[in-house]
C-alpha cells in the first residue's frame, strides 16, 4: 500500500509540475514578463509545499472557488451606485462550510493586516450564507509562504525531515467571523469607491512615507515597493 501511495504521489507531483509550467508559459505570453530559473523553482516550491501540507484537507473535503456578486450597492455619503464581485475559496467538510483566503504574504504580514482580511471574509461570508441559505462555520487566511525548514527539507529531498517540518508548519491564521460586520465593511468599501469616482489619488506626504510602519520598516519600503505605479508617484520619487 505504501508503494502504491508513493507512486500516486509521484504522479501527482509530475502533474503539478505540468500544470505549473503550462500556467507559467501562459502568464509569460500574456503579460510579457518572465522570471529566471531560480525564481521559477522557488515558485514551484511553494506550490509543492502547499499541496503536501494540505493534501489531507483537499482529499477529505471539497475545496472549490466560488464567484460572489453583491449588486445594487450605494456609497454611504454620495449615494453612488456600485457592485462588488469577487472569488473566494470554500471548504465543505462534514456538512460544514469554511471560507478562506489564500495569500503569499507571511503569517506576520497577515496578522499585521488582519482587519483587512476580516472585512473581506465577513462580507463574503454574509453573501455566501444568503445565497446558499447555510451557515459559515469558520473563516481563515492561509499563507503559501514556505518556512525555511520546509524549503531546506524539499531541497535535500529528505522525507523524514520534510514530514517533521510540515507537521510543525501551521500556515493558517483564524479570522473571527462576525455576522453583523457587513455594514461596517461595506461602508469602508463605499468610501474607497467615492474617492475613486472623485479622482482622489493623492499620495501621503514624503514625511509620512518615511515613518516606521510595520516590522520597523518605513512605509515606502513596506507598502510602496508593491505598488506598480510608484515610479509615477511624486512622493515616492523623493525617497
Amino acid at each position: 500500500m505504501n508503494e502504491m501511495n508513493e507512486i500516486s504521489e509521484i504522479k501527482i507531483e509530475e502533474k503539478l509540475r505540468e500544470f505549473f509550467e503550462a500556467n507559467y508559459e501562459y502568464l509569460k505570453e500574456t503579460s510579457g514578463h518572465s522570471i529566471n530559473e531560480m525564481m521559477r523553482e522557488r515558485a514551484f516550491e511553494q506550490v509543492l509545499a502547499y499541496w503536501k501540507r494540505h493534501r489531507k484537507m483537499m482529499l477529505e473535503g471539497n475545496v472549490s472557488s466560488i464567484e460572489i456578486s453583491v449588486p445594487n450597492l450605494h456609497t454611504p455619503n454620495k449615494d453612488i451606485p456600485y457592485s462588488l464581485e469577487g472569488k473566494i475559496d470554500v471548504l465543505e467538510k462534514d456538512g460544514k462550510l469554511s471560507l478562506f483566503d489564500v495569500t503569499t504574504n507571511s503569517k506576520e504580514q497577515i496578522e499585521d493586516d488582519i482587519e483587512l482580511y476580516r472585512d473581506e471574509l465577513n462580507l463574503y461570508a454574509h453573501e455566501l450564507e444568503r445565497i446558499q441559505e447555510g451557515s459559515v462555520a469558520e473563516t481563515f487566511v492561509m499563507t503559501t509562504s514556505v518556512p525555511k525548514d520546509v524549503r531546506h527539507a524539499l531541497k535535500n529531498n529528505s522525507l523524514p525531515e520534510l514530514e517533521h517540518a510540515l507537521e510543525n508548519w501551521n500556515p493558517i491564521v483564524p479570522v473571527q467571523h462576525n455576522k453583523n460586520a457587513q455594514d461596517a465593511a461595506l461602508k469602508k468599501v463605499g468610501e474607497v469607491v467615492e474617492k475613486i469616482q472623485n479622482c482622489e489619488f493623492d499620495p501621503p506626504a514624503p514625511s509620512d512615507l518615511k515613518k516606521k510602519y510595520k516590522d520597523g520598516k518605513p512605509f515606502y519600503t513596506h507598502v510602496c515597493q508593491n505598488c506598480d505605479i510608484r515610479k509615477s508617484c511624486e512622493a515616492y520619487r523623493q525617497m
